[in-house]
């Protein structure tokens, strides 16, 4: 029930208003008011009276003397802030080669995980910047010279090939089938960006751990291990490694 607090939100102004009337009353004569929920207005004289005022009140002219609440305002800025996002998403064309999500307010299931690992992963599928070789193979320092899958040689290492079609995991493939059960076929887009395909692919990517720096390590001899995409991939902890200059060691390189 609304009035049963004053905290910020829809009729919150009205909440205050029934606040102060009723310690105004029980100031006067000691009154008390009892606010109860009905079921509906039928045969309920007090709630068939407060029926007709309503209606009839719905037919006066506004006041020109309105207030306006905090949550109100709120409640606009955040309508405002989604209306200007959604414009920005409708009219920009290019949101990359490799994403092909829609807009929505709400976050995926995957990225409320406690798994920074595996977001990464996921945003990086998303966008088809990551570690497979359709992307390290544009990096120059990669040492990649083929896009190429390393395990089925001729198709391109990309996330869809990875996750849907590379034969070295045909087995966490099938997992993956059984867990989907009510997706008739499997794409790309349905793993990335539905809830429950999202939940099967990060089943997939830990059982796999396809896509991620550790993998990309151990499908490499040990002459191109040691520096792959972002910083140097031999001291995992410190990925992105900088200079007192405050430049990555990438670009103290290729400057």
């Amino acid at each position: 029930m609304r009035v049963a607090t004053l905290k910020p939100g829809p009729g919150q102004e009205i909440t205050i208003a029934v606040s102060k009337a009723s310690h105004i009353l029980k100031e006067l004569n000691h009154s008390t008011i009892t606010v109860q929920w009905v079921p509906g207005h039928t045969n309920v004289p007090g709630n068939e009276a407060a029926d007709r005022l309503a209606k009839e009140a719905t037919k006066q002219k506004p006041g020109t003397a309105t207030k306006t609440s905090l949550a109100y305002l709120k409640r606009m800025a955040r309508s405002r802030m989604r209306e200007e996002w959604r414009r920005w998403w409708d009219t920009t064309e290019q949101k990359g080669h490799e994403y092909f999500g829609q807009f929505r307010v709400k976050p995926d299931k995957i990225f409320e995980m406690d798994n920074r690992s595996l977001i990464s992963t996921a945003t990086q599928l998303r966008t088809g910047h990551g570690y497979f070789n359709s992307y390290l193979q544009r990096i120059p320092s990669s040492h990649i010279g083929d896009r190429g899958c390393s395990w089925s040689a001729a198709p391109p290492q990309t996330p869809a090939h990875l996750i849907l079609r590379c034969p070295r995991y045909t087995a966490a493939l099938a997992l993956m089938r059984q867990e989907t059960s009510r997706i008739p076929k499997l794409r790309i887009d349905l793993l990335l960006y539905t809830n429950m395909g999202a939940n099967a692919m990060a089943q997939y990517i830990q059982r796999t751990g396809v896509a991620t720096r550790q993998w990309i390590l151990g499908t490499r001899s040990p002459t191109v291990q040691k520096r792959v995409g972002w910083g140097t991939l031999s001291q995992p902890h410190k990925e992105h490694d900088t200079d007192s200059s405050g430049e990555s060691e990438d670009e103290i390189e290729e400057g």
